[in-house]
């Protein structure tokens, strides 16, 4: 799947669409690799949590996420869950969709999306919170 940058010759793209990367067996893999695909930038922000005994993050992108929306929608549901409640039922204002493919997660960040990766797990729940809305151009309805 390309996502970050152009190729110059379609058979390379047609190649990169079918290529795909499953998550590592390890939380700080998976971390690196994500953050190595934005080039460590700033942008980039990561909350820690620990659900049903698991250590995982919650990542996404500053300046085209809705961080209110993450906090409440998702943070504070996690942390106020017991160990018998499963995500399912906790994340409930949301949709989301699990992913077996890093490059997926990649994506769906770049559209606003916040994800949730967990140590020792190889897929990666994917919040469609709604991205940040941007200032609207003079003229525009409402």
């Amino acid at each position: 799947m390309l996502f970050l940058g152009k190729n110059k010759s379609n058979s390379s793209v047609n190649d990169n669409k079918q290529k795909t990367q499953p998550p590592f067996s390890t939380l700080d893999k998976n971390i690196t690799f994500i953050c190595n695909a934005f080039n460590d930038t700033n942008d980039f922000k990561m909350n820690s949590i620990i659900f049903q005994g698991k250590k995982g993050k919650v990542i996404y992108l500053e300046t085209i996420t809705d961080t209110e929306k993450i906090e409440q929608n998702v943070f504070i549901p996690l942390t106020k869950a017991s160990e018998k409640d499963q995500l399912k039922d906790m994340i409930v204002n949301v949709d989301f969709e699990i992913s077996m493919d890093l490059k997926d997660t990649i994506n769906a960040l770049l559209k606003g999306s916040c994800a949730l990766l967990f140590e020792d797990e190889k897929r990666t729940y994917l919040f469609n919170v709604p991205p940040k809305k941007g200032p609207r151009c003079p003229g525009t309805r409402k």
